[in-house]
């Protein structure tokens, strides 16, 4: 009963907006806007991706009333969650992507000359020794953050692990080189 009165208001909503009825655009995002953004925060865990998939959502669905595409407004519940649906896929995928794209390129993570300043003068064959005995991987994540300033979330999405393990790795790397480093003062 419940769902036949949601299904016939959305029906006069849709008609309502259809006829260039500002109130009923409102009433209509009002009352899913809400559900939009739940199920886009519950996917994205996001708040500006979520406000941005809700935004798109509704935008499309107001396009697609007002150029009469919507053929069964009865359905209109179940039309707005697909298009919210398909839009955080969407995101998901172009998200992937331009994380796919960040290009590692091995020469510019391991150059010292990137360094600007990393490595002090006079100090720097030393601090290079030491750098190129850690594992590849402990040697990326050093200049990643300490050269070009990335954070452990940017690094952990290009390197596809944890933040935590990032951090790890880190830890086990600075411990190395100190190690490397004190052994080569003493010598």
């Amino acid at each position: 009963m419940a769902e036949n009165q949601a299904n016939t208001e959305d029906v006069l909503l849709v008609e309502r907006i259809r006829n260039g009825d500002k109130m009923a655009e409102s009433l209509l995002d009002k009352k899913y806007r809400p559900r939009v953004l739940f199920l886009a925060m519950s996917k994205l865990k996001n708040n500006e991706e979520a406000e941005d998939i809700c935004q798109e959502t509704m935008t499309v669905v107001f396009t697609a009333i007002n150029s009469n595409r919507i053929r069964e407004p009865e359905k209109l519940s179940s039309y707005i969650l697909t298009i919210c649906r398909r839009k955080i896929i969407d995101h998901i995928k172009k998200k992937k992507r331009r994380i796919e794209e960040v290009d590692l390129n091995e020469n510019e993570i391991k150059d010292p000359s990137k360094a600007n300043g990393f490595i002090d003068e006079g100090f720097g064959d030393e601090a290079t020794a030491a750098l190129e005995k850690l594992s590849e991987r402990e040697q990326s994540i050093i200049y990643l953050t300490y050269v070009f300033g990335w954070s452990g979330q940017e690094i952990s999405r290009v390197l596809r692990i944890t933040p935590d393990y990032v951090r790890k790795i880190k830890q086990r790397a600075i411990k190395k080189l100190l190690k490397i480093l004190k052994k080569n003062v003493t010598d």
